[in-house]
Formats: structure tokens, sequence, C-alpha cells
């Protein structure tokens, strides 16, 4: 419950802060649910930059935080008034519209009064699951989304972790994340991503509202909401709904800077307004393009999209470099920090550019590129004909085979996307009018799925454009019932053409229908299974929040490592700092550690060292008392049943010192990359001695005893050594 008092003041702040800032344009622009969004969206950025500028600074605590929020608050506190006016008029709309209803049969009516239920119920499950603590599933969360901002706010500061390349991304989500682990810890985190979810619905809706129909809004937020990953996504914390909120309203704010909006009265905007209306709309898509560029390098797509998309209708350089400009002012931070301090702003990316990119090499760029690539379906240019067939594939196996573009542990049931947002659309061949400001959506939603599959195949990456063919889709759903009801309160044929129309909104019911069976019904992730499972599981869910050791049994049971973490959380100094192995998900732990693996970073300087020895050294200087083995991820189990250890074939769990001698001591210099040979001589030496195994993990004690002498702090550990230094 605090975790959620918590998020709705968050909520009134931002909204009231970001709606004073709005006072500049014109009020006319919005109504007052759109309003709303923007409001919102903006005071949650700007949030976030707050939050960075205090880590730059070093001020990453309680207090200086606080008083941000609360500086904040003061200004916001007129617009958190003027908010409650236009919520209380909203509230005044639909009640007079409930009571207008009259209790007849109206398929339009049934299927509102259905999505309104279903929305209610999906909420929940999201909002549930945000109390679920970050399982083994949700990979990123716990490699970088929350474990990097744990270590900001253990060290004060923002950081470049010297061997998570992760750190040096845009990380505007993760600040609000880190604003979560602050207050309550990783459930107010999650609610903020589920904000950024409830935010996207609403604005679906306002933006259908005002230039298609209630119906095809509600079409589509429930179309949106219930697509599995979606849901599933609402409640971890990713930054995928992040990005599409701020994108979607950036592409919301571009066409409505060339398509006048509708007044109440339909009315069209008084003659010479245009123009000024049209500098404000593409002052506030450069603004929330700006906070997406914040979030992703890969938003960088809908970016140049939008600018074409803008100079090819308003044919306005002015204006165009308005929006660059903006946007690109907007997300600079990021960028300069980087160039400050690893050379290259898209850090890791583009190294044939960069060169001289901190921590990193030719080599582990290829591998980088290699990995992304393994992702999806192959698409290079020299075989355009199979390009092209894959591509033309894609939405289907994304419904069937998502498994192709999602790594291996993460596929279960809540990856899928559905069909319905390419069959729904399909149908708009077909027909003879279709709006304008839908055609640009598709054209640009269309567009985002080409870069998509030509530059990084995994399926979360498909979330950020998703609500442009879901407003596309609902239009497709519900433009039919234009001509069988013209007036939503009156019955059309309903056993005829009805049954017809109908259809495409069935569809819908139907996924609805599926996606919440899959929640209730299907069995949660299990390790190394091959059964078909989902992420997210109300039974579980419910018996890990009301057992009085159910996050410890959950934990313990689906995430191999957590047992060998919370053995080094009890049994070694809180300075002893941890080298993983084969495994990167540190989040529960709360001793400062490095990503070990040679490919993650040249920081660790495998090539300079000949023998174990040299290796433990470094490692007794840099304060790394412990190495974390997770064996289950070793390439000797992870490779196919055929080609696996004939001597371990069940896997390392039960039989961790073979598997360690096997896999680790006895490597050949000639299979196994340099790091891997030296980590295995010390290994081979008994430089590195065996301390705890369990569930095939081993955590190995480096060297003598600790001489550390115990500060008891994770931060100050962090900012002895392993801090990059401008």
């Amino acid at each position: 419950m605090r975790a959620i008092l918590l998020l709705i003041l968050a909520f009134l702040i931002a909204s009231g802060f970001g709606r004073r800032l709005l006072w500049r344009l014109d009020p006319a622009l919005f109504r007052p649910l759109e309003r709303t969004v923007y409001a919102t969206a903006l005071g949650l950025g700007l949030a976030a930059y707050g939050v960075f500028l205090l880590g730059v600074l070093g001020w990453l605590s309680f207090w200086p935080v606080t008083i941000w929020w609360g500086i904040m608050g003061l200004i916001g506190l007129p617009g958190v008034m003027s908010n409650f006016q236009d919520w209380s008029a909203i509230g005044r709309s639909a009640l007079a519209s409930l009571r207008n209803y009259k209790l007849r049969f109206s398929p339009g009516a049934l299927f509102t009064a259905f999505a309104v239920l279903a929305l209610c119920i999906l909420g929940g499950i999201a909002l549930l699951s945000c109390f679920k603590p970050p399982g083994a599933l949700e990979w990123d969360v716990l490699s970088y989304h929350l474990a990097d901002p744990k270590i900001f706010l253990a060290d004060h500061r923002i950081t470049s972790l010297r061997t998570e390349h992760h750190s040096n991304f845009p990380f505007t989500m993760e600040m609000l994340f880190t604003v979560g682990l602050l207050y309550d810890g990783y459930a107010l985190a999650n609610l903020f991503h589920f904000l950024m979810a409830g935010l996207i619905t609403l604005a679906i809706m306002a933006f259908c509202r005002k230039f298609l129909s209630p119906l095809a809004g509600w079409s589509a937020v429930l179309l949106f909401a219930s697509t599995p990953v979606i849901l599933w996504e609402a409640g971890v914390a990713y930054i995928d709904l992040g990005l599409a909120l701020y994108v979607t309203l950036a592409t919301f704010a571009v066409i409505q800077a060339f398509h006048s909006p509708q007044s109440s009265a339909g009315t069209q905007s008084p003659a010479g307004e245009e123009g000024h209306s049209q500098k404000q709309w593409v002052l506030l898509a450069g603004i929330m393009m700006g906070f997406a560029l914040g979030m992703k390098y890969l938003s960088l797509v809908p970016f140049g999209l939008l600018a074409l998309l803008l100079f090819v209708r308003l044919r306005s350089l002015r204006l165009l470099g308005t929006y660059a400009a903006i946007a690109l002012v907007i997300a600079s931070p990021w960028y300069l920090k980087n160039i400050v301090i690893t050379h290259n702003p898209v850090y890791p990316f583009f190294y044939k550019i960069f060169s001289q990119s901190r921590d990193w090499s030719a080599d582990r760029a290829k591998s980088y590129e290699t990995e992304q690539n393994r992702f999806g379906d192959p698409h290079s240019l020299s075989d355009p004909g199979e390009t092209v067939r894959n591509m033309l594939s894609a939405p289907w196996r994304l419904l069937a085979a998502s498994g192709n573009y999602s790594n291996g542990g993460e596929y279960t049931f809540m990856t899928l996307i559905g069909g319905l947002y390419a069959g729904l659309n399909l149908t708009l061949v077909f027909r003879r009018r279709v709006p304008p400001m839908v055609v640009d959506l598709l054209w640009i939603g269309i567009a985002q799925f080409i870069a998509w599959f030509m530059l990084a195949q995994v399926g979360r990456y498909v979330i950020p454009f998703l609500p442009l063919f879901a407003v596309t889709a609902g239009y497709a759903a519900t433009a039919p019932w234009k001509r069988l009801e013209p007036d939503p309160s009156r019955v059309s044929d309903p056993l005829g053409g009805t049954a017809l129309w109908g259809a495409p909104l069935l569809l819908i019911v139907g996924q609805t229908g599926l996606t919440l069976w899959a929640v209730f019904a299907l069995p949660t992730i299990r390790h190394q299974s091959n059964e078909i499972s989902t992420a997210l599981s109300v039974p579980e869910i419910i018996t890990t929040l009301t057992q009085p050791d159910g996050v410890e049994g959950v934990l313990t049971r689906h995430m191999e490592t957590y047992s060998s973490i919370q053995w080094l959380n009890k049994n070694t100094p809180p300075d002893a700092g941890v080298v993983l192995y084969d495994d990167v998900r540190g989040f529960y732990l709360d001793r400062p550690y490095l990503w070990g693996d040679g490919e993650h970073s040249a920081y660790i300087p495998y090539d300079q060292f000949s023998n174990g020895q040299q290796l433990t050294d470094w490692m007794l200087q840099h304060h790394l008392r412990y190495a974390l083995f997770n064996m289950q991820y070793n390439r000797h189990w992870q490779t196919t049943p055929q080609l696996r250890d004939p001597e371990l074939p069940y896997g390392p769990a039960g039989n961790e010192v073979l598997a360690l001698q096997r896999w680790y001591e006895d490597v050949s210099p000639k299979e196994e990359p340099h790091w891997r040979v030296i980590v295995g001589d010390a290994l081979h030496r008994k430089l590195w001695e065996t301390e705890f195994v369990k569930n095939g993990v081993a955590v190995l004690r480096i060297g003598g005893e600790s001489q550390d002498s115990g500060k008891g702090n994770l931060g100050l550990a962090l900012d002895m050594t392993w801090r990059v230094q401008p």
C-alpha cells in the first residue's frame, strides 16, 4: 500500500509540474484527458533529469532527491488544482453518459462495458505483479535496469561501471527506477513502469476520441492492454513501455501538427491560428522525442522518421529545425556524458567510428554484434529475396514462434505479440477511404517495423510502435459500425450485419480471454524446462505475497544463483568484491561486484596475464575476494544435448566440483578464449578455493583470507577503484 500511495503522490507532483509548464501552450490545443497525459509525461521526464543531475553531482541520496521532488510539488501545486478541474469535468461527462444510457441491446455498448471490466482486471493483475520480486526470467532487470541504480544509490552518484557497458546507455527511465528503489524498493520501481503503461492507454483513448470514435478507442486500448508482452512488462522494471509512451506522444503531436483537430462542437480551428498551433505541436513533439532519445539509442529511428514526415507534410525547415534541436538538446546530457567518459556518444556501438571507446575493442564489438544478430530471421541485404520473405512472415512468427525473437530463457506465453495487429490492419487495404491520420500512423508504424527487422529483431523492441498499430487496428475493427450504427445508443440489425461487422470486436474479446486464461492457468517458468509456460502467474503471485517465506521461496526455487548470492551476503565482509562469471544478474548481491567474462569489457586486463597467479594478484589488488560461477550457463551445458559433456549428462546441479574441474580447470587453449584459460589456470593452481556450491553454481574465494577492514559500505568499495573518472 505504501508503494501505491507513493506512486499516486509522484503522479500528482509530475502532472502538476508538467501542467504548469504546459500553460505556455494554447489551452485550446488539448482536451482534458490529452492534457493530463502530456503534462504527466513532461513532469516525469523532468523529474528523471533532476535525479540525473543530482547523481552527476554526487548528491544521490534521500534528502537531495526528496527536496527536488518537493520543489516540483510546490511549483506544480496550481497545476494540480487545474488538473483536478479537468478530472472533475471528465468524471461529470462519464456520469452524464451513464445516465443517458438506455438498457437495450447495443453491441457497441456491450463491447464498451466488457472493455471497461477487462481493463480493470488486466490493470489489477499488472498492479499486483509489481509487488512480485524480480525473478530469474527478468534478466535485464537483475542485470542493469535495477542493478545499476542500486549501485548508483550506494555510491551516491551516477557512475560508469567499468565492466557493465549498459551503464552508459541513456538512463532516463532508470532514474525513475532509482527513485523507486530509494523510497520503497523494487515494488515502487515496478510501479513507475506500470504508470507508463497506464499513460499509454490514456493517450490512445484520448487520440481516438479526438480523431476517430470512442468505440475505436476502447478497441485500441483493450487490444493493447491484452497483448501478453504488454501485460507482463507493465508489472516489471523494463523500459520499453516508458519508451513507447514518449515515442507515441511525439508521434501524436506530429500528426496533430498538420491535421487540424476538431473542437467539441465539430468546427475547425479559427483561420490564422493553424500556423501557431503547428509550432506548438512541433515544440511538444520535440520535447517528447527528446525524452525518448534519453531512454534508448533505438529511438533515433522514430526521431528520424518523424523528422522526415514533418518535412514532407509541412515543407518548413524552421519547424523541422525546431523539432530536431529541442529533441537533441533534451537528450544531449546522456550522450555528452558518454563522450566525456567513454569517448563514444553511443557506447558501445559503432566501434569502427569510435575506435577510442574505453574498455572496448574490435573483437568485443564483433562479438556483441553477433549476439544481437542471432535474434530473429536472416535479413542480409546481399539476399533481398530471403529478407523480404522473412520480413513478410515476421508478424506471423511473432505470434506463433516468438522464441526466435527472445532469449531462450525468456520464451514464454507472455513474450507473444498476437496476430490481431497484423490481421486487423490488413483489412484497411480493402477500405476505400481511411482517415489521413490513420494512414500516417500506419506508415510510421510500418517504417519502424522495417527498421526493427533490419536492426534488432528482439520481440520486446516492437513495443514502442505497438500503440500506433493499436490505434489503426482499433479503427479497422470499428469503422464498419459507422454505417451500421451511426448512433451508438441505437440498435441496428442485431441478427444480420451486427454479427458480421462485430467479428473484429469478438477477436479482441477472444485475445483478452486467452491472455486472462494464461495468467491464471499456465504454470510459471521452470528452469531448464521445455514445457510451454508463462512469466506471469496470478496464483504464483498470490502465493509469493501471502506466504511468510514466499519471496525467499520463489527466488530460491526459480533463480539458481539466489542461494549463492545469499551466502555471499551473509558470510563475506561488506566490502569484499565479487566477480560474476557466466552470469551478470547482480541485483540481489549486496557486495561490490564486476562482470568477469572477458567479452564484457577490457577493464580486467586478461590479455596482460600469462598465468592464474597474475590474475589472482590483480583481483586482490582491486579488492575482489570472491568469484561466482553459474555453470548452468556455461557453453558445455547450454549447447544441444548431443554436444553436452558426456561426463555430466544431467548438468552441473549436484556435480558442481566436477563441472568446475572439467569446464574451467581443464580447458584447452585451442578451444577456449584466453581469459577462460587464465581463469582455469588460477583454479588449477588452487589459488581460488571452493566455498559454497548449490544448484549448479559455485562460489570460490580468491587468494587468501580477505585483509579488508570491513568499511561496511558498498558505495565506498565501488568508489575506490571501479568508477570511471572523466
